[in-house]
């Protein structure tokens, strides 16, 4: 348990919260000192004994790391578990409207970000973070973790580029460089840079550190287990300085060994797990080709990484009979083309629009026809669609009608073919039979001539 004092400004909708918190468990609660401000209300932080409440969430991972090895090398190293308690300057955007994959960042510590010349990047660190002891994050406490980073030699060469750390005031710190580096952002928002407390750091690499050492300042606190080395809980902070999440209270993480897809659907049907990461390197076990038949699936899509699904996508084909598709991610009709001649996979969903237009789309689909191969477009249901209806390897066109989700699609063309009931009837003008819209142009258009 942690005693301590906070002052925070008002947190829309976090009395509910709270409250929830207060009338299900007992903790201590500490005395909150709120300053002036518009319609401020006192805020507590109570740290829970055990995490029984409404709103949970158990996760399961095939066994792994330690999840109770608390050591920095493997905090850093552990997304799914322990290393959740911490936050990082950067992060990779998170906002739903961005696209996936990208690598567009925004602020997690920091509320703000700034090049002065090629050789010096300043922070202004968020002034409402809190260690979830009650201690106020400065860039004193940054400062003491990139420090620490540059001394070890195991991750020098993440922050090689830079020459020094400057702390201006309690929210502010600059790095100067030895020369310039375009993927220090990157490096920053690296999950081997989740900031560390002072006495983590004092370990090294060592891995006993105590729970009382293991205080973050991100969106989960941590609650001790000893009795269980391969489960792990975490609850939400009620203090955390994004209010909007997490949803759930608490989350439990348990490490299984021998995950098989027998063992991941009893756990499903059972209640024990609500979610299965398989994110951690290890391979399932082998009932999966029995497990995937009961399913009946009518394709897989995408079903490997996508930065190396050509070689991973031949390698899964030659164990499944389930068609298999992938192509949106190539940005070349030869990537398409290596695919196919390698039989990896069963359905192409290439992308007019992010690679050689509607003449390589054709050359693709006329591809998939000489090699018995179905075609089913990524996106863009108006412009792929007389491509599968003008060939008999065409399957489906992927559509999003809702304008929230894409309002380019809502809004492209004057004259969009009509949609029912899962039926797309093309227009009967010549060509692609459609009229660009003025107001879309102008409205997401970019002049460039």
């Amino acid at each position: 348990m942690y005693n301590f004092d906070m002052t925070l400004p008002n947190i829309r909708n976090s009395t509910i919260v709270v409250l929830l918190i207060l009338s299900v468990i007992a903790c201590q609660e500490p005395t909150i000192t709120v300053s002036p401000g518009n319609t401020n209300i006192t805020y507590s932080a109570p740290i829970p004994q055990v995490a029984k409440f409404d709103g949970s969430l158990h996760v399961t991972i095939p066994k792994a790391l330690n999840l109770n090895d608390f050591g920095p090398q493997n905090l850093s190293q552990n997304n799914i578990g322990p290393g959740m308690v911490f936050s990082r300057l950067l992060k990779l955007s998170t906002d739903p409207l961005v696209s996936k994959p990208h690598m567009e960042l925004e602020c997690d510590l920091c509320a703000s970000w700034e090049y002065t010349s090629d050789y010096n990047l300043n922070f202004k660190i968020k002034s409402n973070v809190y260690w979830h002891n009650g201690e106020q994050l400065t860039s004193q406490h940054l400062q003491n973790h990139y420090q620490k980073q540059l001394q070890n030699t195991d991750s020098y060469t993440v922050l090689a580029g830079i020459d020094s750390i400057i702390t201006q005031s309690d929210t502010d710190i600059g790095f100067e460089l030895k020369n310039q580096d375009p993927d220090l952002l990157f490096k920053l928002a690296h999950s081997e840079n989740k900031i560390l407390n002072d006495k983590l750091l004092s370990l090294g690499n060592k891995s006993n550190a105590s729970v009382a050492k293991l205080i973050g300042t991100g969106p989960w606190m941590h609650i001790p287990n000893d009795s269980d080395q391969d489960t792990i809980t975490l609850i939400r902070n009620p203090v955390y300085f994004s209010h909007e999440k997490p949803l759930s209270q608490s989350i439990t993480i348990n490490n299984v060994e021998n995950l098989t897809h027998t063992k991941i659907l009893a756990l499903i049907k059972s209640g024990q797990s609500n979610v299965i990461l398989n994110n951690t390197n290890v391979p399932l076990q082998s009932d999966s080709k029995e497990f995937l038949k009961k399913m009946k699936l009518t394709w897989l899509e995408e079903p490997v990484r996508w930065m190396d699904d050509r070689r991973e996508l031949k390698i899964l084909a030659q164990h499944t009979s389930i068609p298999l598709s992938g192509g949106e991610s190539e940005s070349t009709s030869y990537g398409c083309r290596t695919m196919i001649d390698e039989k990896a996979i069963q359905i192409l969903q290439f992308d007019c629009t992010m690679f050689g237009g509607f003449t390589e789309g054709r050359k693709m689909t006329a591809l998939c026809d000489l090699n018995h191969v179905d075609v089913a477009p990524h996106h863009d249901c108006f412009i792929h669609a007389p491509l599968v209806a003008s060939s008999p390897a065409g399957r489906i066109v992927e559509s999003f009608t809702d304008p929230e989700r894409d309002p380019l699609q809502a809004e492209l063309f004057e004259n969009p073919p009509n949609i029912e009931n899962g039926w797309l009837t093309l227009n009967e003008a010549p060509g692609l039979g459609l009229t660009l819209s003025e107001n879309a142009l102008k409205k997401f258009g970019t002049q460039i001539i």
